[in-house]
């Protein structure tokens, strides 16, 4: 396959628009207007977004672009305050920051925050190494499913739009080389929520670290990898302490985020702003913004590790790792049945439903993190 030939796959696929209503506050972080008004088409708004990554990553990127959208259409009347590194808000806080306006708009990492039940399906791995499909199925699916847009509805936000990240891996410290799959058992790894399931059924043990703790763990060997995105320990400076990464590729996309705004601060800005976000969101997948920045973040990533003399290999991709899959699918899949039963009105089918539309949007030769690195001449 040639590398990177599906980024035009859901170019004409259009991103359904999140609705909701709510009372209209006093905009925190916004100048000019009065309270319990909309905003007017003459006034300014400078709205602050928080983000736990740093300006390197993707997804910074993918959103400095969204921001710079929104910007342009308005003239100048909508613009931003990026606060990246946590430096505004922690991840574990951003939905809280969303929800009283600390922050207008937020980074968010459902897997972070369990009682978003019906939105950590994303977080179910096992289902493709395509990071294109996973934000098309999920958006598919909030249309079907209106619980997803009322979990945060209900915190006074509203999703701009699903982001997906690039495949599973975990990146090893310099002391640890594993050779397969089944090395990792007895070890120390860096994981959280649903893909940490998938750890503990390798008879490693998984371990949640905070994003910003990651560096320090693995220096001092309290773990010996994290399991993450390449992209994401390339960005954060990871590598240097972890040079050994490995690709999960039977575990393939687990990382289904979103950016979310204050819902007050939306519902006041004016009717041409808010259409301004509306269209920036669809832009990130109608014109594949975000899955070419995932692109070139996957070849600067593998030429990182490079340059740093690491290695990029793949642990399973045989009969041990089916059976990681099979086994790890089946107690993740009841596992979030059990978070989600009475949230969800029939989970059993919401989350065959999940699994449907990624299938059906998925491309089959989908490219494996060896096969990046190769295509980048690593």
């Amino acid at each position: 396959m040639t590398p990177f030939t599906n980024k035009t796959r859901f170019r004409t696929w259009k991103l359904a628009a999140v609705g909701a209503t709510a009372s209209v506050l006093l905009l925190a972080g916004c100048s000019g207007g009065s309270e319990g008004s909309e905003g007017g088409e003459g006034e300014t708004f400078t709205l602050k977004y928080s983000t736990v990554l740093n300006e390197n990553h993707f997804y910074s990127k993918a959103f400095q672009k969204w921001m710079d959208r929104v910007t342009e259409a308005t003239d100048g009347q909508v613009q931003f305050e990026a606060f990246y590194n946590a430096s505004l808000c922690s991840q574990a806080d951003a939905v809280d920051c969303a929800e009283s306006g600390t922050a207008d708009i937020v980074f968010v990492a459902a897997n972070q925050h369990q009682e978003l039940a019906a939105n950590n399906v994303g977080f179910i791995p096992f289902q493709t190494l395509d990071y294109r499909a996973i934000p098309v199925a999920l958006t598919q699916l909030a249309e079907e499913y209106p619980e997803m847009d009322e979990e945060y509805a209900q915190r006074n936000q509203k999703r701009l739009f699903f982001t997906s990240g690039d495949p599973v891996i975990v990146a090893m410290n310099k002391q640890t080389t594993p050779e397969k799959l089944s090395d990792l058992a007895g070890m120390q790894i860096g994981a959280s929520s649903l893909i940490g399931i998938a750890m503990d059924q390798l008879g490693a043990s998984p371990v949640a670290v905070a994003p910003e703790d990651i560096y320090d763990s693995l220096e001092r060997n309290l773990i010996q990898g994290q399991v993450y995105t390449l992209s994401t320990v390339a960005a954060q400076g990871i590598l240097e302490v972890a040079p050994n990464v490995y690709g999960l590729n039977d575990a393939g996309i687990q990382a289904a985020n979103n950016f979310n705004i204050n819902l007050d601060t939306y519902e006041r800005l004016p009717e041409s702003a808010r259409k301004a976000m509306d269209d920036a969101s669809r832009a990130m997948h109608d014109d594949d913004i975000l899955g070419s920045e995932i692109d070139a973040a996957l070849v600067t990533s593998c030429q990182a590790v490079a340059d740093l003399g690491g290695t990029v290999g793949t642990l399973g991709g045989d009969a041990t790792g089916e059976q990681w899959k099979e086994d790890s699918l089946k107690v993740i899949v009841e596992r979030f049945k059990e978070n989600a039963t009475g949230k969800i009105s029939d989970v059993d089918a919401f989350v065959a439903r999940y699994m449907e539309l990624v299938a059906e949007y998925k491309d089959p030769d989908a490219l494996s993190l060896e096969q990046h690195c190769e295509a980048a001449g690593v």
